[in-house]
């Protein structure tokens, strides 16, 4: 049987593709947020963050962001360690 800390960690990570095309979909759809929501099976609270993020990118735009965002992370790593030497 599984706990309900297991079962919450089951959530679906959405792919950035996904992500991209869903908020496209939006666009066109004539859909309220929560009808749209309901029917693609996320929540309101998913798509709003998504929308600010995400909002007018293509999918090339996204993948240079989390590129971007991950040379960041190790460039910030890489000074720390310097500090720390």
């Amino acid at each position: 049987m599984k706990s309900k800390s297991q079962e919450m960690n089951k959530q679906k990570r959405h792919k950035l593709e996904e992500i991209i095309l869903l908020l496209r979909e939006f666009d066109s759809a004539n859909l309220n947020q929560e009808s749209f929501c309901q029917q693609k099976q996320i929540s309101v609270a998913t798509l709003k963050p998504w929308c600010k993020k995400y909002g007018m990118m293509e999918v090339a735009d996204a993948k240079r962001l989390k590129t971007l965002q991950k040379e960041t992370a190790e460039l910030k790593k890489m000074d720390a360690d310097a500090w720390l030497r």
